[in-house]
Order: structure tokens, then C-alpha cells, then sequence
């Protein structure tokens, strides 16, 4: 029986197979591949998994593992190294006004019931 490749690796593999050996690890494949080619990227992670060649422990429909493998596939672009430009991945920062109770409104402004019933 042969070993399933994990999901990172089958979207580096077939993003590759698809750039094909003139492609410079130093650009991010999303600033170079077509959308026919994203599609491709796509159909061969999906056969893969249908094929049991890529590990993947989920039991989806067709119509909702094409749309985890858009997802799966754009998440490898952005944050594996091989497919980046080699750029490390960082987060984008949370607003942390939301989570300290901070208002984006001028409460002021607001008539006193509702201003009662958003600052207490």
C-alpha cells in the first residue's frame, strides 16, 4: 500500500508539475499562474483525494470538497515557503479595538436609550 502525501505537499507537487522547471522559487505562484492553471492545481488535489493518494480524513460531497480545496490550495499559496517567493508567513493583525470593548462610533451622538444600551 502505498503512503498518502500530506495536502501541503500534494499542492506544492501539482503547483510545480504545472509551472514545470523554469519556475523561480523567489516569485509567489499566485503573481504567475492563470486561472486555468489554479483550475488545474485544483482538479489534480481533487482526483488525489478521490483517489485516496492524499491524506485526507473528511467526508465531504463533491460539490463541498471543490470548495475546500479552493480554500486548502489559495491557504499552500500564501503560506508554504516553495510557493511564496519564500517570504515567511505573518498573519494580518486583529483589530483589538473590537475585543477591548472599544466603540467605532461617537456614542455621543446616539439618542440616551441607545447610548444606555451599548455603554451600559
Amino acid at each position: 500500500m502505498l503512503e498518502k502525501i500530506s495536502q501541503k505537499q500534494a499542492v506544492i507537487t501539482a503547483t510545480l508539475n504545472e509551472l514545470g522547471v523554469s519556475y523561480n522559487i523567489a516569485i509567489p505562484v499566485r503573481d504567475i499562474l492563470t486561472k486555468g492553471q489554479i483550475e488545474c492545481i485544483r482538479g489534480a488535489i481533487f482526483v488525489g483525494i478521490k483517489n485516496k493518494t492524499i491524506a485526507f480524513n473528511k467526508v465531504f460531497d463533491d460539490a463541498k470538497l471543490k470548495v475546500y480545496i479552493s480554500s486548502m490550495v489559495s491557504n499552500h499559496f500564501r503560506k508554504a515557503l516553495e510557493l511564496n517567493g519564500v517570504n515567511k508567513y505573518t498573519p494580518k493583525e486583529f483589530n483589538t479595538n473590537l475585543s477591548k470593548n472599544k466603540h467605532s462610533i461617537d456614542v455621543t451622538l446616539l439618542p440616551n436609550d441607545l447610548k444606555e444600551a451599548i455603554v451600559g
